[in-house]
C-alpha cells in the first residue's frame, strides 16, 4: 500500500487531467479548494504510478457511481488497471492519496475541523477535539472502503481509537496520525494483511 499526504499547492507534474477533472475543479469558487482538488488529483496518479512501477502522467483517473453508474461522481479508479484500488482526499491546504492491490480508504482534514456529534457514537462524543478528528477521518477512510455508509457512522464505534496509532475495525487495519507539523490529521483504512 503506498499513503502519501501533501501541503496542497500548484501542481507541476505533467498530467493529463480529465475534462471532467478540469470542469469540477472551476467550480469550485475559491482558488485554494481547486489547487486542493488538483493536487489530490495528482497525488493519487503518483501513488498508483508508484504501485504499478509506470509514468504518473500515463495513467487517466475516473470515478463510477456504484448505484447509478454516472461517471462524474463515485469511487475512484485508473482506468485500465482493475487490480488496483485508489483513494484520495483534500481540504484546503491539505491532500492525501493511496493506492494497494486490495482496498483502501483516505482521508485528511486540518486540525480544527469540526466534528458534528450526529456522526459520533455516543461513547466517542466525550471525547476532546482532537480526538474526534482521528476518529472522523478513519470513519470517511471506512466510508470509502465500502466497509459502512454516511448514514451509518453514528452505529461506526471506533472509540477504542485513542489518538494516533494503528487500529483493527471489523476485519479492517485502520491507521491515523498527526502530519504537517500537527496541522493536519491524516487517517487510513485498508484490509488487513493475509498471511
Amino acid at each position: 500500500m503506498i499513503v502519501r499526504w501533501a501541503v496542497a499547492g500548484p501542481v507541476t507534474a505533467d498530467l493529463a487531467f480529465t475534462a471532467l477533472e478540469r470542469e469540477k475543479a472551476a467550480r469550485f469558487r475559491f482558488g485554494a479548494d481547486r489547487l486542493a482538488y488538483l493536487a489530490a488529483h495528482a497525488l493519487v496518479r503518483e501513488c498508483a504510478a508508484e504501485l504499478l512501477g509506470v509514468p504518473a502522467s500515463g495513467l487517466v483517473l475516473g470515478q463510477r457511481c456504484p448505484d447509478c453508474r454516472k461517471d462524474d461522481h463515485g469511487r475512484p479508479f485508473i482506468e485500465g488497471h482493475d487490480g488496483v484500488h485508489v483513494s484520495l482526499s483534500h481540504t484546503r491546504g491539505f491532500v492525501a492519496a493511496a493506492a494497494s492491490r486490495t482496498p483502501v480508504g483516505v482521508d485528511i482534514e486540518g486540525v480544527g475541523s469540526a466534528v458534528p456529534d450526529e456522526v459520533l457514537a455516543p461513547a466517542e462524543r466525550a471525547a476532546g477535539p482532537l480526538l474526534r478528528l482521528h476518529r472522523w477521518v478513519l470513519k470517511e477512510s471506512l466510508i470509502k472502503v465500502g466497509a459502512t455508509r454516511l448514514d451509518e457512522l453514528a452505529s461506526v464505534d471506533l472509540s477504542v481509537v485513542t489518538g494516533e496509532g494503528g487500529f483493527a475495525w471489523r476485519g479492517w487495519d485502520l491507521r491515523t496520525e498527526a502530519v504537517a507539523g500537527e496541522a493536519a490529521v491524516l487517517g487510513v483504512a485498508g484490509e488487513p494483511r493475509r498471511t
